[in-house]
């Protein structure tokens, strides 16, 4: 790992099985780059930039949701890295990230870690894209991030989520928490819960998600703590903060997804000032695993248009 010049800034180079799926472009390469948060927590994530350019004016920054990583969003970044730089950030306790000391996770440590990571990059302008959790964190920045924020992409989430979607996908992931002969093995595991999700992009999901142990089994690389961290909030909260938000937005929902109703995307769409509404068809909650191409269609002409406007 190499310092470059930053106390708690860190980048190596990165590759994975989703290299062959990512473009490179002349100037835009693809790094794992690591943060250090005040507590000493390192946050990992992968950064599509110019390997000399530690300060950042302007980023696309993509954040996973529950129990995944920034790795969910690889194939979406091939379709706007040539215009603009983008980050995928895994969330302490996700990834490749640290785990929290004390296996504590709330969303708010995560969007002061976001916030942290934001400002040690020297980001000044930028777009965030949110799936789930991290749509969460993302309208929680928004309100010290408004200066700065260019645009907002929010999938498959909202202040008023179903408790049976919810209670879904707590539980997959708390059943997932088992040991694996081989990545493949947990493969097989995904396909019986992500019925939409094609066997390649699952594959590749897989080997991202886990790291062989010393006894030779497979694990998630997620903490097992966070089956016990992160607590349901006040709806309200994020019905105040939404109603803040003044930046163009983007609002993306799968129509099967067992989260975010059509009633609670349509008063978010009210509530947000400049709000667009799409839906990804055959898609459930994990729109961009469950039909990339689909999401792709919709969110790539946004962050496009968007981003020209930087």
């Amino acid at each position: 790992m190499t310092s470059l010049g930053h106390p708690s800034l860190h980048i190596v180079s990165l590759s994975s099985s989703f290299e062959r799926e990512v473009p490179m472009f002349s100037w835009h390469r693809r790094y794992s780059q690591y943060v250090e948060m005040a507590d000493g927590v390192n946050l990992h994530l992968r950064r599509w930039a110019h390997p000399h350019d530690q300060q950042l004016s302007q980023a696309v920054v993509f954040l996973h949701g529950f129990g995944e990583g920034g790795f969910v969003w690889d194939n979406v970044v091939s379709c706007i890295a040539d215009q603009i730089e983008c980050i995928a950030l895994d969330f302490r306790g996700h990834g490749d990230s640290d785990r929290d000391h004390n296996g504590k996770y709330d969303v708010e440590v995560y969007t002061n870690d976001f916030i942290s990571v934001v400002n040690k990059l020297g980001i000044r302008r930028l777009l965030i894209v949110g799936h789930s959790m991290g749509a969460d964190v993302a309208i929680r920045a928004s309100a010290e991030l408004r200066s700065r924020l260019a645009g907002l992409v929010i999938v498959d989430y909202g202040p008023d989520v179903s408790e049976e979607g919810r209670k879904r996908v707590w539980e997959d992931f708390e059943n997932s928490l088992q040991s694996y002969e081989s990545a493949a093995q947990y493969q097989v595991y995904l396909e019986s819960t992500r019925i939409l999700s094609s066997p390649k992009l699952l594959a590749q999901f897989a080997l991202q998600a886990t790291r062989k142990g010393d006894d030779n089994y497979f694990y998630l690389k997620a903490d097992p703590a966070l089956v016990n961290g992160i607590k349901k909030k006040d709806p309200q909260e994020l019905w105040a903060l939404l109603e803040k938000i003044e930046c163009p937005t983007l609002l993306i929902r799968g129509t099967g997804s067992a989260v975010l109703s059509q009633a609670t995307a349509r008063r978010m769409v009210a509530c947000i000032s400049r709000c667009v509404f799409q839906q990804v068809d055959i898609a459930g909650h994990a729109v961009m695993l469950d039909n990339p191409e689909g999401f792709a269609n919709i969110v790539t002409p946004f962050l496009r248009a968007t981003a020209r406007n930087f």
